[in-house]
């Protein structure tokens, strides 16, 4: 087995970017990953310390955002460029306020113009710099095989796209599943070494197609009938520190 794709998303439910190379750090995801997320507007969100982790369910996200798929959102050193068909809409600076209040304008017109009745109120811009808006608050990243993406895809008569799972690292395997023989076990990646400790569990954001932002049928229960079990991928703790790049081998210890 081995790397085959990194990726990091840098907005929760928003468009990912590939990378060549990532250094893992203990107790902290993959570098960028998930740094920001856009809320429903609740007053929970809006009334909590600057870092504060919250659940899914606080936020747009794909599970019941699905219009977010139709955009492109890239986040390079804290500046946020949002395009929709190759049109660019928005280019805002995230450590300026009016950078951050245009950017919560714009989802404020486009969530209630593409999924009106969807909002609580005006959303807002949050962000964590020690973990990430991950479905989990522990420190985890995520791995998936090619394979378990394949058998996926032609069970569901859908394409196969790792972006529909949103996994920050897709290694390489020849048989669907098999990464879930490695929950219990340490691995090296280049040179950092992880723990992989439990399955990733999907929700209903996988029926989402990432090409077309169209939400199709439930996936989740053909999963459940063809393979008896809704998991694809794995969740892994980082121990020790390391560069790991695109085509890196995964050792077993």
């Amino acid at each position: 087995m081995f790397i085959e794709s990194l990726w990091r998303y840098p907005v929760k439910g928003m468009s990912g970017e590939q990378i060549d190379k990532t250094t893992l750090t203990p107790g902290q995801p993959i570098d960028g990953d998930r740094r920001y997320a856009i809320s429903i507007g609740g007053d929970k969100v809006a009334n909590s310390p600057a870092g504060t982790w919250f659940k899914k369910a606080h936020f747009l996200q794909l599970m019941s955002h699905e219009a977010l798929a139709a955009l492109s959102c890239v986040v390079k050193n804290n500046h946020m460029l949002i395009s929709k068909d190759g049109t660019s809409l928005l280019r805002a600076d995230l450590d300026d306020v009016n950078g951050v209040a245009a950017v919560e304008a714009f989802f404020s017109s486009y969530m209630n113009e593409h999924m009106p009745g969807r909002l609580h109120g005006t959303p807002k811009v949050v962000r964590v710099d020690t973990q990430a808006f991950t479905d989990t608050n522990a420190p985890w990243i995520t791995l998936g095989g090619t394979a378990s993406i394949e058998a996926y895809a032609d069970a569901t008569n859908t394409f196969p796209d790792a972006r529909r799972f949103r996994l920050t690292m897709m290694i390489k395997t020849d048989s669907a599943f098999s990464e879930i023989s490695l929950i219990g076990k340490d691995i090296m990646i280049g040179s950092a070494q992880l723990r992989i400790v439990a399955p990733v569990g999907r929700c209903a954001a996988i029926n989402v197609d990432p090409v077309t932002a169209a939400r199709g049928k439930d996936t989740l229960s053909i999963m459940r009938e063809k393979f008896g079990h809704t998991d694809l991928g794995v969740f892994a703790e980082i121990l020790s520190s390391g560069i790991v790049r695109t085509g890196d081998q995964i050792t077993v210890l």
